[in-house]
């Protein structure tokens, strides 16, 4: 494990993509290969920490996670910024079950769409939390479960919100 992190994906044309604090982190079956800023300036980051592969969605784009927040894609052996740095670090994506790209900050909460090259706010039932988020995982279908830090989970669809409480009450030892 890298520095607490275990994310390990293999993208479209074959490469397996671990997590690493210096860079993208490129395995080919017989070799490590790091890419760094001076092998595209995508990867260059303004804070130290692990740069994370998080998805390969239904396109083949490989999304990476910088340690600003930024999130990278990659295809066809390029790098491109596909979300450019926040100021809240903590940004994150995944795909929905109907494949569509979603951008989230765990910071603060905030849900938008990846489509055609640009990020689109989504419109989010008035139910639902607007606070600091665990994870985000897509359902079977085309929704999400969202967990929330404080308001546990959610199941998220284009029509509802809805909170699953949890079977187990907290209890001190």
């Amino acid at each position: 494990m890298l520095g607490g992190s275990s994310r390990v994906l293999r993208s479209a044309d074959g490469y397996v993509w671990l997590a690493h604090p210096l860079g993208a982190m490129r395995f080919d079956g017989v070799r490590f290969t790091l890419l760094d800023s001076a092998d595209s300036p995508a990867l260059r980051s303004e804070r130290p920490g692990m740069f994370v592969p998080r998805i390969v969605d239904r396109a083949g784009f490989m999304w990476l996670a910088r340690p600003d927040g930024a999130l990278v894609t990659y295809r066809d052996g390029a790098f491109a910024v596909a979300v450019p740095a926040s100021a809240r670090a903590g940004t994150d994506v995944v795909e929905d079950g109907a494949g569509r790209v979603l951008i989230w900050n765990r910071q603060a909460f905030s849900l938008s769409r990846w489509r055609d090259g640009r990020i689109e706010p989504l419109s989010l039932p008035a139910e639902l939390p607007r606070t600091p988020v665990l994870g985000v995982v897509r359902d079977t279908a085309g929704g999400l479960w969202i967990g929330f830090r404080d308001h546990g989970l959610w199941h998220l669809t284009t029509s509802t919100a809805r909170h699953i409480p949890s079977p187990v009450a907290a209890t001190e030892d």
